[in-house]
């Protein structure tokens, strides 16, 4: 029997006369807006005068954005091309499933609906998504794995509240509409533990790993072309937010503070200094380092745990005393530096002797999860730090390679060695933070920044001094000057 399709050189009557025997293919959209507020667009695939829709992922605002009669988005709607050439490429899409099926044998909607499902599976925003996590964790970056499958679920969640649960989510439904739409949904979102609205910080890193995820697509799997990558018309809010950041007074400040010894105030105020010292080494690597990582000749040598990449640190004055604090003549070269992880508790005190790089995936996993932990405990040290220091800022350990940034260019470094310090893949991520030179580059650098501590100290000094005199004293040296 001899099916028919309803392209446009079939007349109305034609179709009438077959539509007992043949399947046309027609979009139109839905009577009622969703919970956005948003109408969607069907294909409706009519078989013996059984219908059956399936939505295209393209979504109206107005009722009156829609041409039933020609079928298309109209002009009055800003993306109207993009949405009419999406709606173009489903419908072909349907009936090369529909001929496909109808060689095989037979071609019922269901069955259409299923083979349009498989070709989908390439552009598949979901299934990349999972690829990029399952990756991630086998290269051991476990705080890059949690973020993608946070996004993966945040994404399904968001489908579900569309109507849509258990619908996959390719790259082409992904428009700056639907960014837009997904940032407003997140926004009524409260957090599982704190109950409060999610943070705009993370919100913003949601939209970061979405986009580096199309990114790669575009530039490494070629599933986007360039052109429709949606953040070209959408822009992440709070991504260029003003960092925290200490200056040389406030960094003195802490310096300056009699903490008792041994005390975990006085450990964490170590750390913080030594991250700061060591040109804003992440608090990841601080825990992880072992005395191994000191050469001989003054230098720190160790792998970020967050790109894998190698890094060489020359030891300023500053951080060798802090160094020198924690030293003792039993101190193995396995052992770690701060005494931040507990002995009993610790996982990590059992793979001491062994090389990271041996330890299988899941050993590697329980390590991450016990040093987020630590990492907590110190930065709510760090906020009674703060107070004890006169410092209202939301100071965190992050804020330490901030603070070498600002104060580094207070001094003068310049941005492409700023770059080779702190490890950036790029300059535009340096320049948020307020190659190349070469080792040499790099260790004159910091020099140039600690090098003249004794000098730093004492304007810091006297620029608290000044800042504790009350207005009367000030007018009295004044006056007592003149």
């Amino acid at each position: 029997m001899k099916m028919f399709c309803s392209c446009k050189c079939f007349s109305n009557v034609s179709l009438k006369k077959y539509s007992n025997m043949g399947t046309t293919f027609n979009y139109e959209i839905g009577s009622r807006p969703n919970r956005l507020g948003k109408y969607s667009i069907y294909l409706r695939i009519t078989q013996d005068r059984k219908p059956k829709r399936v939505k295209t992922g393209v979504e109206l605002s107005s009722v009156n954005d829609w041409n039933p009669k020609r079928q298309q988005v109209r002009m009055s709607e800003p993306r109207y091309r993009k949405y009419n050439d999406i709606l173009d490429k489903f419908k072909q899409e349907a009936k090369n499933a529909y001929v496909e099926l109808r060689d095989g044998g037979t071609a019922t909607p269901e069955q259409i609906l299923i083979k349009l499902s498989q070709k989908e599976t390439p552009e598949s925003f979901f299934e990349y998504l999972q690829k990029r996590g399952n990756d991630f964790y086998k290269e051991g970056r476990f705080a890059s794995k949690t973020l993608v499958f946070l996004i993966y679920n945040k994404l399904r969640d968001y489908q579900a509240y569309r109507g849509l649960k258990g619908r996959d989510l390719l790259f082409r439904d992904i428009t700056p509409s639907f960014l837009s739409d997904f940032e407003i949904w997140l926004t009524s979102l409260k957090g599982v533990h704190t109950g409060k609205p999610l943070s705009p910080e993370t919100i913003s890193s949601y939209f970061r790993g979405i986009r580096n995820t199309i990114n790669r697509a575009i530039k490494f799997d070629k599933l986007v072309k360039p052109e429709d990558n949606p953040f070209l018309c959408f822009n992440i809010k709070n991504e260029s937010r003003t960092k925290e950041k200490l200056n040389s007074a406030e960094i003195y400040r802490i310096i300056s503070l009699q903490l008792p010894e041994g005390s975990q105030l006085r450990k964490t105020r170590d750390v913080f200094l030594f991250s700061f010292y060591c040109a804003g080494i992440r608090l990841s690597d601080c825990i992880r380092l072992r005395w191994r990582n000191i050469t001989d000749d003054g230098r720190l040598q160790y792998k970020m745990s967050k790109t894998g990449k190698n890094q060489d640190i020359l030891l300023v004055p500053q951080a060798r005393e802090i160094l020198d604090y924690y030293r003792n003549t039993e101190a193995q070269p396995s052992d770690f530096i701060f005494p931040l992880i507990r002995r009993k508790r610790s996982l990590a005190y059992f793979i001491a002797d062994q090389d990271e790089e041996l330890l299988d995936l899941e050993t590697k996993r329980k390590i991450y999860v016990q040093n987020r932990v630590i990492g907590n405990i110190l930065n709510r040290n760090l906020r009674v730090i703060s107070e004890m220091a006169g410092i209202s800022k939301k100071v965190t350990f992050h804020t330490a390679r901030h603070s070498f940034a600002h104060v580094a260019k207070e001094k003068g470094a310049d941005n492409i060695v700023l770059r080779d310090l702190l490890k950036h893949s790029s300059l535009r991520t340096t320049e948020r933070y307020i190659g190349s030179f070469g080792r040499g580059g790099n260790d004159r650098a910091l020099q140039a920044i600690f090098g003249d501590s004794q000098a730093d100290r004492e304007r810091s000094e006297l620029l608290e001094r000044i800042c504790r005199l009350s207005t009367k004293e000030l007018k009295d040296i004044l006056n007592n000057t003149v």
